[in-house]
């Protein structure tokens, strides 16, 4: 019994040790970092756009929306990857305000809609967004979502498909067509990032950035845009569930065009493919020296592309 416990303690000894090493590994890594971002990136994220921060209210908390752009002009909504928040698409705010209304949103979890003293998960985000698009005085909107925000985007289509204008999807899949082929592949990357959280969030938001982005200041601006994302803002994600089990609606679908970063994911490249393969009527183009977040690592050509997607439809109709 003492043999055991000498060697409990010792275990426990050389375990606390081995902690803490990795935990000054990463905070070496992080001032590092932090010390090497380049300032005038930070700046030149700020949109010049005047944005009114407005709220829906859910109870123990607020969901948070941002507006800015043409009074009565056609709505755009942008939402946003995870982890971060509504700042990735500062410089689509700048892009597109003077023709559209424009409005980024806090998906739960993220940003400042943070769910305190509620259940609320991710999959709640949908119906705030409804509210949101009520508040504003607008019937329909053109929805653009990356990679979770691509997954929110097509649920709210499911519950209200009278309401989507358009979407565009960067970095996403076709949430009907989620599997546990899919599931498993993933969560290898996600255990790469996960494990960061443990022991630095800081840490964590960096290798996120890596992942999300190919250009240096693709990935500062992504970085400093999860900077809000903490480890309480975990349990909302297991609300990707619910996405993952929502009905398609039997209405036709709104205009679609799919985008995916010549440098993304092996797996999300495919998907995205065989999504434009299966729906023929939908749009689909691949951004070259862009990672996962297009509109960060190549704003013109995002911005320009989408721009096309909106006025084809406009011509179209």
């Amino acid at each position: 019994m003492k043999g055991f416990k000498k060697i409990f303690v010792k275990g426990l000894k050389y375990s606390l040790i081995l902690v803490l090493l990795i935990k000054s590994y990463f905070e070496v890594g992080n001032i590092i970092y932090d010390n090497g971002i380049n300032k005038k990136t930070i700046t030149e994220m700020n949109p010049q756009t005047k944005i009114e921060v407005k709220t829906v209210s859910a109870s123990t908390y607020d969901f948070h929306y941002y507006v800015s752009g043409k009074v009565n002009a056609p709505l755009l909504i942008f939402v946003h990857p995870a982890f971060a928040d509504h700042r990735v698409f500062n410089a689509q705010v700048d892009f597109f305000s003077e023709n559209y209304r424009v409005i980024t949103v806090d998906l739960i979890g993220h940003g400042l809609s943070q769910p305190t003293k509620s259940n609320d998960k991710i999959d709640r985000s949908a119906y705030y967004m409804n509210a949101m698009i009520e508040n504003e005085g607008y019937k329909t909107a053109n929805f653009i979502g990356i990679s979770i925000g691509s997954l929110v985007i097509q649920q709210f289509q499911d519950l209200y498909p009278e309401k989507v204008a358009s979407m565009t999807v960067i970095g996403g899949y076709d949430i009907h067509e989620f599997n546990d082929s899919i599931n498993q592949k993933q969560n290898k990357t996600k255990f790469a990032v996960l494990i960061r959280a443990i022991f630095s969030m800081k840490a964590f938001r960096r290798h996120a950035a890596s992942l999300a982005t190919y250009s240096k200041e693709g990935e500062t601006q992504f970085y400093c845009s999860a900077s809000r994302y903490t480890r309480k803002s975990f349990p909302v994600m297991s609300g990707l569930t619910v996405i993952h089990e929502s009905k398609a609606s039997a209405d036709p679908q709104a205009p679609l065009l799919l985008m995916i970063g010549e440098h993304d994911l092996d797996l999300a490249k495919t998907l995205t493919r065989e999504w434009h393969e299966k729906n023929k009527k939908s749009h689909f183009v691949e951004v070259s020296k862009a990672g996962h977040c297009i509109n960060l690592d190549q704003p013109d050509k995002f911005n320009q592309t989408l721009l096309n997607f909106l006025t084809n439809i406009e011509k179209d109709k």
